[in-house]
């Protein structure tokens, strides 16, 4: 039963939304005293930092693509922003980029950083990272965890674009897991969990990954307030975003609504409804109090 549910489900994959439930409760509008706040008066902008050079040494030799991979890095962080921190970033892209040739298990020891020029506006530096990149793996195979059907198992590993042989990268096997969650969240399941983790032969250069997932439990809708509009509006959005008790919670659609023009409809354009959804997870029940009422 619970293939042929993903059957179905998986059609329409490619047509959500990236957004999650916790993303939308978090964009949820303010209650009406954070509203009235006075906005906070904005900070000076950061100097900019210009990235001249990148060269990566290492105690180990290095692979032929690491010239390639600096020219990559340079080319999406030339030019960024000072803040806090602006040097983890580099060093997140640095990262992120050899991963995506395989190598899986880099590690940046150090990012030296030379002042060639500088400026109240502008920071002009060459970079030099001591990185280990270890070895370069492809995939040996990819499987759900123990317990799941073999047919579920080959549904859910069609939505991953990684296959025997091919270089392993993490973030492919990650971001396929985010499409499979959402396809969940649409059919009820909020609480969809997936982690990969990868066992790393290093004699063969090879990762083997299983993926453990919970599905968690299938929420309905419960209770639903909608305040402050007339009945044909109240049920119009009920039946636009499926929200009639009993019916599976569709966590994609209440996103939708969130960054819809729906959330406006109140006399005021400047206030947005208040909105309280609870969750009951014993019971897998979601209750709905949407309020249009003005602020007192």
């Amino acid at each position: 039963m619970l293939a042929s549910w993903i059957t179905s489900a998986l059609l329409a994959l490619f047509l959500l939304c990236s957004a999650s439930v916790a993303g939308a409760l978090q964009q949820a509008p303010a209650p009406c005293s954070a509203q009235e706040q006075q906005q906070a008066p904005l900070p000076p902008e950061p100097r900019r930092v210009k990235i001249a050079s990148l060269k990566f040494k290492s105690e180990k030799p290095l692979p032929p693509i690491a010239d390639r991979l600096s020219k990559t890095v340079l080319k999406q962080e030339r030019d960024i922003e000072e803040g806090e921190g602006w040097d983890t970033q580099v060093t997140g892209a640095i990262m992120r980029t050899w991963e995506n040739e395989g190598y899986a298990r880099i590690q940046v020891d150090d990012l030296d950083q030379q002042t060639l020029s500088e400026s109240d506006q502008e920071l002009t530096v060459a970079l030099t990272a001591t990185i280990d990149p270890g070895r370069q793996y492809r995939t040996a195979a990819i499987r759900f965890s123990p317990g799941t059907s073999s047919e579920v198992n080959e549904k859910l590993l069609s939505l991953i674009p990684l296959r025997a042989g091919d270089l392993y990268v993490e973030d492919k096997v990650r971001d396929a897991i985010d499409q499979i969650r959402l396809t969940f969240e649409q059919n009820g399941y909020i609480r969809f969990a997936g982690v990969p983790v990868a066992d790393y032969d290093d004699a063969n250069g090879t990762a083997s990954v299983i993926i453990n997932w919970n599905p968690g439990k299938q929420f309905r809708v419960g209770k639903v307030e909608i305040l402050g509009l007339e009945p044909a509006a109240t049920q119009h959005l009920i039946e636009k975003y499926g929200w009639a008790p009993g019916s599976v919670y569709n966590g994609l659609a209440f996103t939708g609504f969130l960054e819809s023009d729906d959330i406006n409809l109140v006399t005021d354009s400047s206030q947005r409804a208040r909105i309280d959804p609870s969750f009951d997870e014993d019971s897998g029940i979601a209750n709905l109090k949407i309020d249009f009422r003005p602020c007192p």
